[in-house]
């Protein structure tokens, strides 16, 4: 499985697999990490180390594979290249040796990798994070073989929220244009001209797409009203769920982001898109609101309704809170993970 460095969702979820007391107490598990990059920026840059790394897993593989004849072989696949081709080369040395393959599936793949991913997923129980997405992967993959387990996260517990005069808005993500960060500037551009009261705050490492120098030259209108802090984690990451009203992720391209999960968490109404499985997390109207593209003056529409409306931002908070604990905690997620690991068998 993939693991930090870095850090993005798949890697989080993976290493709360690692860490889960419920898995341990379940499965013998023997780990094999898939550690390539060390940064976002590194992501897809064939290397000749990230090169010398593979060979090492294969050989890793091939002899766990001969010598300890594991039950199944879980495997969480990215499904962009050139990592699909690696981890497709991989099941093909798991289902050469007939072992039972788990395949978990995190991401949306282009529609031209289907072919491949239909060879490489033949016979194997697939993972995925929600109905939403069973569209993605066409026949690629048959209904029999999927199962469904949607991502949860460790719940840190119930905060009390107090209602500030001027609102607070919470961008946090890695600076990828497909996040939409650049769209929400644009959206607090037009809300600034309106002379609606805010204050934002953009959070996530830069990128090959979006550097640091590009983000703050974005955000120099705004003067002190609007600020980028980098990325963050910890104690740093939660006070800045704590300290702000609404979230705002106008994504065009995910999947099933974990950043909205940890939102609701700290009760904090989502203002997103239907993308992915975003809707299974989301409630429009009830817990947030989604958009229907990535239209900056609509999302400065929505914002203003909830900026302005302190009493649906109170009750957007409490219905996130009251999902997130019913559906997207971590107990959820391994109990469910738990189950299909338990059920595989050789097809």
């Amino acid at each position: 499985m993939q693991l930090p460095p870095p850090i993005h969702g798949v890697t989080a979820i993976n290493a709360q697999i690692i860490a889960s007391s419920e898995l341990a107490g379940r499965f013998d598990l023997d780990v094999i990490p898939l550690q390539f990059s060390e940064s976002i920026a590194d992501l897809g840059r064939p290397t000749p180390k990230k090169l010398a790394r593979a060979g090492g897993v294969f050989a890793r593989l091939a002899w766990d594979l001969a010598m300890r004849r594991p039950a199944a072989v879980y495997l969480t696949l990215a499904v962009q290249r050139p990592a699909l081709y690696r981890d497709v080369a991989l099941l093909a040395l798991v289902r050469a040796a007939r072992v039972p393959r788990i395949v978990h599936l995190h991401a949306r793949p282009d529609p031209e990798v289907l072919p491949l991913l239909r060879r490489a997923l033949h016979g194997a129980t697939v993972i995925l994070l929600s109905p939403l997405l069973r569209a993605d992967f066409g026949d690629a993959v048959t209904d029999a073989q999927i199962r469904y387990v949607a991502n949860g996260l460790p719940d840190l517990g119930e905060i009390k929220r107090v209602p500030r005069e001027v609102p607070r808005v919470l961008f946090l993500s890695n600076l990828l244009e497909a996040k939409g960060p650049l769209v929400l500037v644009d959206a607090l551009t037009r809300l600034a001209d309106r002379g609606v009261a805010f204050e934002a705050t953009f959070a996530g490492a830069p990128t090959n797409e979006i550097s640091e120098s590009a983000m703050r030259a974005a955000l120099a209108p705004f003067e002190h009203r609007v600020r980028y802090v980098g990325p963050v984690m910890g104690e740093a990451k939660q006070a800045l769920f704590r300290d702000h009203d609404l979230f705002v992720l106008p994504t065009r391209a995910d999947a099933f982001p974990l950043v909205l999960l940890e939102a609701m968490m700290w009760g904090l109404p989502v203002v997103s898109t239907f993308e992915g499985a975003i809707p299974d997390i989301v409630v429009d109207g009830e817990t947030g609101c989604l958009l229907p593209g990535h239209d900056a003056e609509l999302l400065a529409e929505r914002l203003e309704i909830l900026i302005r409306d302190q009493r649906l931002r109170t009750a957007m908070s409490q219905r996130a809170r009251k999902r997130f604990v019913e559906h997207f905690t971590l107990p959820h997620f391994e109990h469910g993970l738990a189950d299909v690991l338990s059920e595989a068998r050789p097809r």
